[in-house]
């Protein structure tokens, strides 16, 4: 009986405060790999997710030729399911934009336009035995007849599947010294493609100072909330997510000029270090793998190589240090508290970041329903 007289203050503490306006939440997947495998639907379905962000390709800088190239083009025939809507995403190194001039930037715009183009085409275009050839079918026509019919399904299953793109995202973390060609080639995007919603991805600190990196021309953007902290130093207790560091840049509360959706984290990853300085990420299929044989625990989340071995090309010597990192689903609810107060858009896309053929993140799919809840 003693606790209810503390109970019934703190409701009156809540019932006092501004009531929240309720946001409709869309949850979505990133998905970051080239050729990726996942054939599993119970985690879209469990989170009634309608969209996945595919990293089409990457656009970086080569410097031997002195000029743009797109690298690592995603090749995968998995569409996705009938009800997802796919968002093609190119992301740009800053680096390429250093070594532009404008016409550069122009003639970059019109590049990844005519690549996009033909590669979203090429992978409407891939086709899955059992999606144009129904089970049970034993027998055509004829071979021709057999190959027709196959190429119209094709064609057919290819052109709804583009149908669905609505939106498409650029990647970049633009810097003070570079915004002005990333927001050309925004502009000339735009020009090129009308008819989509053009977004791009916008890092805590373009948040919090955005009188001094700006504000991109796009429609919308994607608020990037992982990935805070410097992962090569072995200081950094968490480069992929704490709640100190998402803290410094969304309080106080500001008002943003763009509607935002947001991204969250949901992948793990070791970091490897060789006397105190960085040597590699450890991906979380090669740890999962490899920890119980190989290392050792020390802390938390620091282990220590027990003898000499080979990781994936990498030479792991004894007494190398790896640090597990885990985003916390405490310090994510934290996080949420106080980007809920933002200006979010309405609806709002919550994005996890990332989905593919490896899914060890994502074993527990009810913390990922409170995430999605925690919006709401």
């Amino acid at each position: 009986m003693k606790l209810l007289p503390v109970l019934l203050f703190f409701a009156f503490l809540f019932s006092c405060g501004p009531a929240r306006e309720p946001l409709i939440v869309q949850p979505a997947f990133y998905c970051w790999e080239t050729s990726p495998g996942y054939t599993n639907s119970d985690l879209f379905e469990s989170l009634g997710a309608s969209r996945i962000y595919l990293r089409l390709f990457d656009v970086a800088w080569d410097a031997v030729k002195k000029n743009p190239y797109p690298a690592g083009p995603y090749r995968s025939s998995w569409m996705w399911g009938e009800k997802i809507e796919p968002v093609p995403v190119i992301f740009i190194t800053n680096e390429t934009l250093q070594h532009l001039d404008s016409s550069g930037v122009a003639e970059l715009a019109q590049h990844i336009y005519n690549k996009a183009d033909a590669l979203l085409y090429r992978v409407a275009s891939f086709e899955q035995e059992n999606q144009y050839w129904p089970d049970g079918r034993t027998e055509m026509d004829t071979n021709y007849n057999a190959a027709q019919q196959i190429m119209q399904q094709n064609m057919a299953n290819s052109r709804k599947w583009l149908a669905r793109i609505r939106e498409w995202q650029i990647d970049c973390d633009w810097t003070v010294s570079t915004r002005a060609k990333f927001f050309y080639l925004l502009t000339e995007l735009k020009r090129l493609q009308p008819a989509w919603t053009l977004s791009c991805t916008i890092r805590l600190h373009q948040f919090k100072y955005a009188e001094k990196t700006g504000v991109p021309p796009v429609d919308c953007g994607m608020l990037m909330c992982y990935n805070l902290d410097d992962l090569k130093d072995p200081d950094t207790p968490n480069s992929i997510f704490n709640y100190a560091e998402s803290r410094k840049y969304l309080e106080p509360v500001q008002a943003y000029p763009l509607p935002l959706d947001v991204a969250l984290p949901a992948f793990r990853w070791g970091v490897l270090f060789h006397l105190g300085k960085f040597k590699c990420i450890v991906p979380e299929q090669d740890w999962e793998a490899y920890h119980e044989q190989y290392f050792e625990q020390k802390t938390e989340n620091l282990y220590r190589a027990k003898t000499d071995f080979t990781l994936n090309d990498q030479f792991v010597r004894e007494g190398d240090l790896l640090r597990f990192e885990v985003p916390d689903q405490r310090e994510l609810l934290q996080t949420i508290n106080l980007l809920r107060r933002q200006t979010l858009a309405q609806p709002m896309n919550l994005a996890f970041f990332h989905l593919g053929s490896n899914r060890t993140s994502y074993d527990h799919i009810p913390n990922l329903q409170a995430l999605v809840a925690a919006f709401r």
